[in-house]
């Protein structure tokens, strides 16, 4: 089964293959949903001999771990398949500053298997939430002016996972007042 967590996270791999080994390649694959495992899919590769490394994932998605390891009976690999599931909240705005009224694009741009997304917009208007994925990227209509703190909170079957930026959306809405002064 697989080990599910809100990254970033750190998985502790340990071999316990029987017999004489001489090397050992372990190997963290980001499963890109096309069914095969190839180079371009690494995060992680230790050609090291050792046989319980800790390694850091700073990212969302469904990864698998490969162990390759040979010795004077030959070389031997086993696969883990959607063994580590993470999940992580990530986001683009555009514009992210400019005069109020302000219509701002807000991207989810998380990773992992997501099934809900909660945005609040910093402004006091009430939180967004969907689990709709084609509605997951919202446009907000900033009215006043101000520097914004905007966070999503993703969630999904390895947990929850949240970002907030402080100030990802300024705003100004320029105003003044004249009175006449008496003579």
């Amino acid at each position: 089964t697989a080990d599910v967590t809100s990254a970033p996270v750190e998985a502790h791999f340990a071999d316990l293959t029987r017999g004489a080994v001489d090397t050992r390649l372990w190997e963290l694959l980001l499963d890109n949903g096309n069914g095969v495992l190839d180079a371009g899919d690494t995060l992680y590769r230790s050609v090291a001999s050792q046989a319980a490394p800790l390694v850091a994932i700073d990212r969302g998605g469904d990864f698998h771990v490969r162990l390759t390891v040979s010795g004077p009976a030959g070389a031997f690999e086993l696969v883990k398949a959607t063994f580590i599931r993470t999940i992580e909240a990530r986001f683009a705005v555009a514009p992210d500053r400019g005069r109020a009224p302000l219509d701002v694009q807000l991207t989810d741009q998380s990773r992992g298997a997501i099934t809900s997304w909660r945005w609040t917009f910093g402004d006091g208007s009430p939180a967004f939430e969907t689990t709709d994925a084609a509605l997951r990227s919202p446009l907000h209509a900033y009215a006043t002016g101000g520097d914004f703190d905007v966070t999503l909170q993703v969630t999904g079957p390895a947990g929850t996972g949240a970002r907030t930026v402080a100030g990802a959306v300024r705003t100004i809405k320029p105003s003044f007042t004249v009175a006449p002064i008496k003579g």
